[in-house]
């Protein structure tokens, strides 16, 4: 924490407007939550004053005095880098990626009261007696029963499916039901949505002086399109005509820097130079200080919190050679919305409060799903935390020491953001981030690159510390992975448009900056010639091989185990049994061994400790060449408190008496309820030899073409007896058997795939294949 610049200044200036009444209208605070679309953290001119090089284009006097009078962060985050992502974990206090919420937000649900999964900080607030307004930019739903109103917001205007006007112009298309009808035609989007604002606290405070309230002033600017308010009629010499004013700024600075540069599978912008968009912010600015002098006026800015922020980085990319107009520039952060680098998730966050500290620079890292807690406590109303799971509030750092304020808070739990989505239009492509301290993991999900980055000594994430940090590297991949297990996020992309797109952005690049980046697959194989378990210490993504099934009258999950319940090496696995309900109920199922085991023995064998003597059973599954399949079972076995190996032989008689497709290796828990720990799996087949790879160019065989769109053919003096074809999550898509000459994939989607082509002599070879 440290003083803010020129707050003196600042407030001097402004102090006729900052002046508050006295008067008070109810015990609760009111709270205006005031969020920008696609503001980036440099477009607001309190941040790009923290910078030693400032570009100084943008102008924003009233946040700024906001700023002087309030809280400034400098490590505030979004918890997505897109719009309806962001909005979705501020409305229930959770990241979007969990599939229950990016779900529970637009379909009905039997067991909330409410009729809807998710309880949003909205319907909190409308329960604790606050009237709740919204207007503007949803985003949110796709009918009329999914807007505002069916989630907390007693009154809506404007809140629908839109992600961004056609035009800022009233009638604004008639998208905006409640901002269309009214106003005058031309009014400006922004002015309206102020003006609407204010008649409602008028309204509100004249009515019901003792009610507190709730205003979400979700504004569309600073989206596209790039519209600014028209200059007045008659305006000639730019003075009103806020386009020409910047412009004319723009005009006499001198750049020092190159337009645009590319950075991974972007052209990114480099200047803040759009006359447009500095108009439109400063419409933006306005607003704040209108409202803020409606709150004066009336009496209630003594007991009016506001929040200013934005729902991701400002539009700053696109793919490379690609010629779309771009808003802004958030150098020195890379990337920009959509983008998991400092600049699409670090953004703007400015709180005023009557009790709170008032010109301070705050460098603790809070993040969007927070703001649903944080607004509980301003409004003294109980924690709810099974809906804000990934959330914690922050109104610790902002109330002065006087009112309670601790300002050596720190966030307790790891802020992680899991983004699969991947666009053309601003280049990004599939990510992860864990951020804990000074340190942020990215990881890339089409090579499975992981780099980390000091994002407090080194906000332009331009050194990567990951090889000289490993044990920060494995904290912060550890509380990624436990996220997405315990949520039931796959690890790696699994929707073929993303995965197309992925393929499309790097591939692009690749041909035109000349990089070879190419995708990986990037996991364990058996560790020996006679072994059929994948990832047999959990080393590697410890539960992508070993996913947990659960059965639906069930609960159980799995996680990475803490050090000291594993065994050897880093990981072991934990699954809570909770409610078994017997041992097929809950099983953890290894990734399919293709092969002819036939004639062979499989012994198998795991280390494994429980807290309740649990009981565990091994199942084989087996698919024959022939089509046909069957499961098979061992005798059980009693765990104990302290690891101990189980082992146990499927006879050749049993199992293998005609050839073999595939052999699936599970386990299954759900006798007992309580934890059971497991590590160390090891496997070995005798009494037959399983197939050796070998390298495509030894073997003189050919796939092609590759990349392709409708078939690969498969050419070479060695026949191939059987193909099969594997997607990216190791899922079996496509199997030819007989003498392999060509494999027909036009019916798949685009995407990264495996071929394991089997020939003669009991041997394969393994070819990555894209499809697009």
């Amino acid at each position: 924490m440290k003083l803010f610049k020129n707050i003196l200044t600042v407030s001097l200036l402004l102090k006729a407007f900052t002046t508050f009444s006295q008067a008070t209208t109810t015990n609760e605070p009111n709270i205006v939550f005031f969020v920008v679309d696609d503001l980036g953290y440099y477009d607001l001119s309190v941040y790009n004053d923290l910078l030693a090089d400032s570009q100084d284009i943008y102008e924003t006097p009233n946040i700024d005095a906001l700023a002087a009078d309030g809280v400034l962060f400098t490590h505030g985050y979004e918890a997505a880098p897109r719009c309806a992502a962001s909005r979705t974990s501020i409305m229930t206090g959770k990241f979007e990626s969990r599939p229950s919420v990016s779900s529970g937000m637009y379909l009905a649900s039997d067991n909330n009261a409410d009729g809807y999964a998710e309880i949003t900080f909205a319907q909190a607030l409308k329960d604790r007696g606050y009237k709740t307004f919204f207007i503007g930019k949803w985003h949110l739903g796709h009918d009329t029963n999914h807007y505002p109103d069916s989630f907390g917001f007693d009154i809506n205007l404007g809140g629908g499916e839109i992600g961004a006007p056609e035009t800022y112009y009233h009638p604004y298309a008639n998208e905006m039901p409640g901002i269309s009808n009214g106003g005058n035609t031309g009014d400006y989007l922004t002015d309206r949505i102020t003006e609407l604002t204010n008649n409602f606290i008028d309204t509100q405070v004249t009515n019901s002086p003792t009610q507190p309230f709730l205003a979400m002033v979700s504004h569309y600017g600073v989206h596209t399109p790039l519209e600014a308010r028209p200059a007045p009629a008659g305006d000639s010499d730019g003075v009103h005509d806020d386009i020409t004013y910047f412009q004319n700024k723009i005009d006499a600075k001198t750049y020092n820097i190159p337009e645009f540069e590319n950075d991974l599978t972007a052209k990114t912008k480099l200047r803040q130079d759009n006359a447009t968009y500095a108009a439109m912010i400063r419409s933006i600015d306005e607003s704040l200080g209108e409202i803020r002098a409606k709150l004066t006026e009336k009496g209630i800015a003594d007991n009016t919190i506001i929040i200013v922020t934005s729902d991701n980085g400002g539009l700053s990319t696109t793919e490379v050679g690609g010629n779309r107009e771009l808003s802004t520039s958030n150098r020195p952060f890379r990337g920009g919305k959509t983008w998991l680098f400092e600049g699409g998730v670090r953004l703007p966050l400015i709180v005023f409060g009557p009790k709170y500290r008032n010109g301070v620079v705050e460098d603790e890292p809070v993040v969007g799903t927070d703001f649903f807690p944080t607004m509980l406590k301003m409004a003294n109303a109980p924690l709810l935390p099974n809906q804000h799971l990934d959330g914690e509030s922050f109104e610790d750092l902002l109330l002065t020491s006087a009112n309670g304020g601790n300002a050596n808070y720190s966030r307790t739990n790891t802020i992680i953001w899991d983004f699969n989505f991947a666009s053309k239009g601003t280049a990004n492509v599939s990510m992860a981030a864990a951020r804990q301290g000074n340190y942020k993991l990215l990881e890339y999900k089409y090579n499975n690159v992981f780099e980390l980055y000091d994002v407090v000594n080194d906000p332009t994430e331009s050194t990567d510390l990951s090889a000289s940090n490993p044990e920060i590297v494995k904290q912060l991949k550890t509380a990624l992975f436990n996220y997405r297990s315990k949520a039931g996020i796959n690890h790696r992309v699994s929707n073929s448009g993303q995965i197309a797109e992925n393929i499309y952005l790097y591939e692009n690049m690749n041909s035109k900056t000349g990089s070879n980046i190419q995708a990986s697959f990037g996991c364990a194989e058996p560790s020996s010639a006679t072994s059929i378990i994948y990832n047999e210490g959990f080393e590697c993504w410890y539960d992508l091989d070993w996913p947990i099934n659960v059965n639906s009258n069930s609960d159980a999950s799995l996680e990475r185990a803490d050090a000291a319940d594993v065994r050897t090496g880093d990981v072991a696995l934990k699954i809570n049994v909770v409610s078994g309900g017997g041992y097929g109920k809950v099983r953890i199922t290894n990734t399919p061994f293709y092969d002819d085991l036939v004639g062979g023995d499989i012994t198998l064998n795991v280390f494994a400790k429980s807290n309740n003597n649990n009981n565990i059973r091994y199942q084989l599954k087996v698919n024959y060449a022939d089509g046909t399949n069957n499961t098979f079972l061992a005798d059980p076995f009693t765990t104990s408190s302290s690891y101990t190996e189980y082992s146990h032989t499927f006879a050749t008689a049993q199992i293998t008496t005609k050839p073999t497709e595939s052999i699936e290796v599970r386990l299954q828990l759900g006798k007992d309820n309580g934890e059971i720990f497991l590590d160390d799996w090891s496997s070995e087949v005798t009494g037959t030899t399983l197939s050796i790879e070998i390298e495509e160019e030894l073997a003189a065989i050919s796939v092609y073409p590759n990349p392709t769109e409708d078939y690969i053919k498969i050419s070479g003096p060695l026949v191939v007896t059987k193909a099969y074809l594997f997607d990216i999550n190791g899922k079996l898509v496509k199997k030819t058997i007989g003498d392999v000459e060509q494999i027909d994939i036009k019916n798949l989607p685009n995407g990264v795939y495996l071929l394991k082509a089997f020939v003669e002599g009991k041997q394969y070879f393994t070819k990555k294949i894209i499809k697009n």
